[in-house]
């Protein structure tokens, strides 16, 4: 877990997202700005880090500032 409010839970993605996150990255009226849709592998590279390096260490330390 990353943060706990009464009305949010915040946690690091897993494979366990990977179909919910099809849905919003595949979608081409969602993704317009990047333009267009992404492939299976695009979103797998996506929740894998190797496109959005995000970590939670990251996420900890602006949330705190």
């Amino acid at each position: 877990m990353i943060l706990e409010t009464e009305r949010l839970y915040l946690r690091e993605m897993n494979q366990s997202d990977f179909e919910a996150l099809c849905k919003t990255l595949q979608d081409k009226d969602t993704m317009y700005a990047y333009e267009g849709a992404f492939s299976d592998d695009e979103v797998f590279q996506k929740n894998s880090g190797k496109m959005f390096p995000y970590r939670c260490d990251i996420l900890q330390k602006n949330i705190t500032m």
